[in-house]
């Protein structure tokens, strides 16, 4: 397994590229982030600080301002994704994590288009993801579908089932387009993490911690993530675990957390 922290969320306190440097202070090879195109984000200094400290860059957003449910977004979508996929091969990252829908910044979903049906809006999920897999493939880079909960921080979010999720990925067909399993939107949603994990393995391209409730690090909430780290291990996992929490208190104190689990 290969580990990596969520620098939107972790040491906010810092400007952006500090934080960076912290990521490898605090002893982690690699880090992800949300939105490339947000106003502290210079793509040329990131990718410069990531090498200094030598960084890998895990994921970021994919698409932000487009999503997949609505087939009259789908140019703008594969418009969007081409841009980013530019951005990743630039930096060196080999994945993008991909929504269905539009996000306000307050997580809610902007337009969850009530005149369409439930199957139209996953045949265009599927037909749009199949799509911009042939541009991933050209530039060997994974595109990570993500189901989030609609219960707790996005409601009307389309996709909040896993199970859906891996019926996607299966429809898709390509080895480059996976499911970003994140276990805190999950056990939210639906529970049954462990046998979700042991079964799908190999439809899962990347998988995001934080415990329930709170979405803070492990041992704040609910989640056996000792099991569900023995259990990556038996499985032969060799993705990427991200941690993408927001501290109880400290990011040093989260990540004292977290190494007292993930090994």
């Amino acid at each position: 397994m290969k580990y990596s922290i969520c620098i939107d969320t972790l040491f906010t306190e810092l400007p952006f590229l500090e934080r960076i440097d912290k990521v490898k202070e605090v002893g982690f090879s690699a880090f992800e982030f949300w939105e490339w195109k947000k106003r502290d984000r210079d793509i040329k200094k990131t990718g410069q600080k990531s090498k200094m400290n030598n960084l890998e860059i895990a994921t970021f957003n994919g698409n932000v301002e487009n999503g997949l449910v609505n087939p009259v977004q789908r140019e703008e979508y594969l418009e969007e994704i081409k841009e980013s996929i530019k951005v990743a091969v630039q930096l060196g990252c080999k994945s993008l994590m991909v929504l269905t829908d539009k996000l306000e910044e307050d997580g809610k979903v902007k337009e969850t288009y009530p005149y369409l049906k439930e199957e139209k809006k996953y045949k265009s999920v599927v037909e749009g993801l199949r799509e911009s897999a042939a541009i991933a493939e050209e530039n060997n880079i994974t595109l990570l579908l993500e189901p989030l909960n609609t219960l707790v921080d996005h409601p009307g979010y389309y996709l909040n089932s896993s199970k859906i999720g891996f019926k996607i990925i299966e429809e898709v067909g390509s080895e480059n387009v996976k499911l970003l399993y994140d276990v805190y939107h999950m056990q939210i949603m639906e529970g049954n993490l462990i046998n979700t994990l042991s079964k799908n393995i190999d439809k899962i391209g990347y998988i995001h911690i934080a415990d329930v409730p709170g979405r803070h690090e492990p041992g704040t909430g609910e989640i056996n993530f000792k099991k569900i780290w023995e259990t990556l291990n038996y499985i032969g996992y060799k993705g990427f675990v991200g941690f993408e929490l927001f501290p109880s208190k400290s990011s040093y104190e989260a990540i004292q957390s977290i190494k007292a689990v993930f090994k």
